[in-house]
């Protein structure tokens, strides 16, 4: 099978995978929205965050966006630490979840 041919082939997969991004990317910043407003709940929901982040992290990749893929693998990595740690308000986790809403929305679904 040419690449022209796979390329078509996931037109309407990679054309779902960026509508379910848009959603997505609305309940990651309604999560952190939450986690700024209630200090208490950030560790429930920055494992929310962590877990839809992930699913985008192989999914993207493999679709052909490698840099919104690594920059979810970035933003999990950031939230995992966080949580392992406990730590003091994530400001890392916070900005590399910014970033990665910033990459994700701006994708128009073409290729890296």
């Amino acid at each position: 099978m040419s690449s022209l041919a796979i390329k078509d082939a996931l037109r309407p997969i990679r054309e779902r995978f960026h509508q379910s991004l848009e959603v997505t990317a609305r309940d990651i910043r309604n999560a952190l929205e939450r986690a700024l407003e209630t200090p208490s709940s950030e560790q429930s929901e920055f494992t929310l965050i962590a877990e839809k982040i992930h699913k985008i992290s192989g999914t993207a990749g493999t679709l052909g966006y490698a840099e919104l893929g690594e920059c979810a693998h970035d933003a999990e990595i950031q939230i995992n630490e966080f949580l392992k740690t406990g730590s003091a308000p994530p400001k890392d986790a916070y900005f590399q979840v910014l970033d990665f809403l910033e990459l994700g929305l701006s994708t128009n679904g073409e290729e890296d």
